[in-house]
């Protein structure tokens, strides 16, 4: 899960589905035996659900974000001028997405098995967020933060 970009393969992971012919299997895992890179097997099935997550959504949600502000009428250089940490970190992200290939993220988005899945997960999470603020229900609202939070505590270690 890298792009030709990426220098190091510390931290990086290379998915290897089953059922793929065993001689090919052997071959990927043979090419990368001396690098750090972190092969994974798995199902198509949970490929397809899994990478809803982690390329569907995450894609999704910085292009939406970046959109977002690029519509705002707000400028680039003015907000960045005033950012917090969090709003300067998510930017960064943002940004990167959208300068990748507009033709590559849009299969992605478009071919991705569960794709409408993840995207209509997202849309419902942000609903739900919009009912508990327009509604006053703070304590709604600190429990989606504290589940959030329970589910980072459960294992989650940063990627670099």
């Amino acid at each position: 899960m890298f792009g030709p970009g990426v220098t190091t393969l510390a931290g990086r992971h290379l998915i290897l589905l089953e059922g793929a012919p065993e001689a090919a299997l052997r071959a990927v895992r043979g090419l990368f035996a001396a690098t750090a890179v972190e092969l994974v097997t798995m199902a198509l099935a949970e490929h397809d659900r899994l990478m809803a997550r982690v390329l569907v959504l995450a894609h999704a949600l910085n292009i939406a974000f970046a959109s977002t502000l690029a519509g705002s009428g707000e400028s680039s250089p003015q907000l960045a001028a005033v950012a917090s940490t969090t709003f300067a970190r998510q930017l960064a992200i943002a940004r990167d997405v959208v300068h990748e290939n507009p033709a590559l993220y849009f299969e992605i988005q478009h071919l991705a098995p569960e794709a409408a899945m993840a995207r209509r997960e997202l849309a419902a999470t942000l609903a739900s967020l919009e009912r508990m603020i327009q509604g006053g229900d703070e304590e709604g609202f600190a429990a989606l933060m504290s589940a959030a939070g329970r589910w980072f505590a459960a294992g989650f270690e940063a990627v670099p």
